[in-house]
Formats: structure tokens, sequence, C-alpha cells
């Protein structure tokens, strides 16, 4: 298995990898059990390219299933620059819900930027692989060609903004183990981009492994042997 051998789940980007031998689902439709023919059922699921609706409700459909049809973990791959502050938050919340009963496995492929590191954030387990980019800002406002509005408007619209910043670098700083002070300086700083190595360094992601595929087969074989219903926590692929 490959990662880019993947079926298109609902939209674009968001992919659910179909287990061997199984036909993948197609666009627009939801698999009737996430489980079937995966044993043990630890389903995996890819958010790549830019973050946009729906694919938040489409991450909490993917993690609401496997919880329904018994999952005993998951995994979310990572390879998305970010898009949507909203959205990515939303993808953040259904994480960090899902988390709670469930241990929701992550692993950046290539890049998790913007709302996709935000994202990351949510995750039981945050995995890194070599040559792979973190990174991270202040939220910002793009507006269509000639768009007019007046100056309360314009505000408004600075106040939102700063109320997402301060909730994204709340939950940053509380996720990375350092002071918001200190998180907030480094954003005021520019775009932070880290290496898989600074990652780590920083408290961005807890471990580095080989390969996306490699992890994602250490875990199911971990799942295999019936272990104590723990988060997995991996070491680095050697």
């Amino acid at each position: 298995m490959t990662i880019r051998t993947v079926a298109a789940f609902l939209v674009a980007t968001f992919l659910l990898v179909a287990p061997a031998g199984a036909a993948p689902p197609a666009p627009g439709q939801v698999p009737a059990n996430i489980c079937a023919g995966l044993a043990p059922c630890v389903p995996v699921a890819v958010v790549e390219g830019g973050i946009m609706p729906p694919s938040d409700l489409q991450v909490k459909l993917f993690l609401t299933q496997a919880q329904r049809d018994g999952a005993k973990a998951v995994v979310i791959v990572f390879n998305s620059p970010g898009g949507s502050y909203i959205t990515s938050k939303g993808i953040y919340n259904a994480i960090a819900e899902a988390a709670r009963s469930m241990p929701v496995l992550c692993v950046v492929d290539e890049i998790a930027a913007s709302g996709a590191f935000l994202a990351l954030q949510a995750c039981t387990e945050r995995v890194v692989t070599p040559g792979s980019l973190l990174g991270t800002h202040h939220p910002f406002l793009t507006f269509p060609p000639r768009t007019r509005g007046t100056k309360r408007m314009l505000q408004q619209a600075l106040a939102a903004v700063n109320e997402m910043a301060l909730e994204m670098e709340t939950v940053l700083a509380a996720r990375m183990g350092m002071s918001l002070k200190r998180l907030q300086e480094r954003l005021d700083q520019g775009d932070w981009v880290m290496s898989a190595a600074e990652a780590l360094e920083y408290g961005a992601a807890d471990a580095e492994f080989v390969s996306v595929k490699a992890y994602i087969e250490a875990v199911r074989s971990l799942y295999s042997k019936k272990v104590a219903k723990k988060p997995f926590h991996p070491r680095k692929g050697r």
C-alpha cells in the first residue's frame, strides 16, 4: 500500500484509504461499514490539499463512523498547506472530540501548515516524517477584488481576526508547551516554518517515523496484538 493509492471520499481534499482488495467508495458515497475488510480495524484517511468546506464535516463523519463501527484507533495523514480558519478549527474540534474516546493518530506526509498545523495539534499523537514541513502564522483576511465596505465593517472584520488569532494562539501555546507570550512574539516575526527536527524541538510534534507507510503498518501491527487500549506512542522508525 502506498498513501497515493487512495479512494476519493466525498471530495478531493478528503480521501479514505481503501483496504487491500476492497472496492473504493464512490465520491459522495459513505461506506456502509468503515471497518469492512480491516483487521485490526484502524481506518486511514488523508486530508490533502486546501482545507475548505465541507472538509470539517467529512472528517467529523469519518471519525463518527469509525467510533460507531468499533475502530481500535484511526490514522489521519496530513498533506495540506492549510486553508479556511473556520473549517480548520472544525477539523480540530472533531479530532479533539473523538480523541477523548479513541486514539486519533496523525502523521504528516509532506506538509501541515496554517490550518492543517492547527488541526494536527488536536491529535492524540503527532508524527512527522523526514523532509516534512510544518508551519503556522497569524490568521489573516483576504478580500475579493473591488470589495467595498464601511469603516465600521472593516473594524468588525479586524476584531473578528484578532479574536480568531487569540483563540488559535492559545490552543497552539498550550499544546506546544510554551507561554502564549512567547508564541505570539515568534509569530510577530512572520511565518514560522519548521523542519521535522524543529517541530519535535518546539513541541509541535511528538515523534518522527521513517515514512507514512511504515507508520501505518506499525500502528496496525501494534493493535493486531491486542495490546492495552491506549494511544500508540511511536518511536522513530529505523
